[in-house]
């Protein structure tokens, strides 16, 4: 069986107001993220993580993490594991930090990336090279560059969407009404 998620982590801003502005709020019920396939967990180093399911999540647009970004750190990612598709960024102040995807369709070593990324990412593409190297090259059926996005974000924030962490403690997201404005800040864009 495959997977299909999506997931960004938040760190710098509190829960409470990254969750407002992406107009979500905490489940009544772990049941609830079924119906949403949205889920969220503190992590320990600071991050606030939302795990979605389905690759591409409206979560993880460019236009939802420029402006969540604002005053706080965003790294996003997902996993299409049908097709072996996979993508990550970061983004800071409404700025893009890093960018990378990669597309198993356009070759196994493929790897698009943009921005300056961390120094952490040469030992994970590194390792994944010679892992690549070791069971045969890029014709070899296995793809390792696909594990190249998620590494990265599970070094920098600690989630992995197909590892479990000590003391994880998850819970379901629903969609919430956005914060009622009151006429004065209707009438001034507050």
């Amino acid at each position: 069986m495959g997977a299909s998620t999506s997931w960004l982590a938040i760190r710098g801003k509190p829960r409470a107001r990254a969750l407002e502005e992406l107009a979500l709020r905490v489940g009544d019920s772990p049941g609830n993220a079924r119906d949403s396939g949205l889920r969220g967990c503190d992590f320990p180093n600071g991050w606030y993580v939302i795990a979605a399911r389905d690759y591409g999540h409206r979560l993880t647009e460019d236009v939802t993490l420029q402006r969540l970004s604002v005053g706080c750190e965003v790294v996003a990612g997902g996993v299409e594991t049908h097709v072996m598709c996979s993508t990550a960024c970061s983004w800071k102040d409404a700025r893009e930090i890093w960018w990378m995807d990669h597309d198993s369709e356009i070759g196994v070593l493929h790897l698009s990336t943009r921005g300056q990324l961390p120094l952490v990412f040469t030992n994970i593409y590194e390792g994944l090279l010679a892992s690549q190297d070791a069971e045969g090259g890029p014709d070899c059926g296995v793809d390792f560059i696909f594990s190249a996005p998620e590494e990265l974000t599970k070094a920098l924030t600690g989630y992995h969407y197909d590892e479990s962490q000590s003391g994880e403690a998850w819970h379901s997201l629903v969609s919430a009404p956005p914060p009622k404005r009151s006429w004065f800040g209707v009438l001034f864009e507050k």
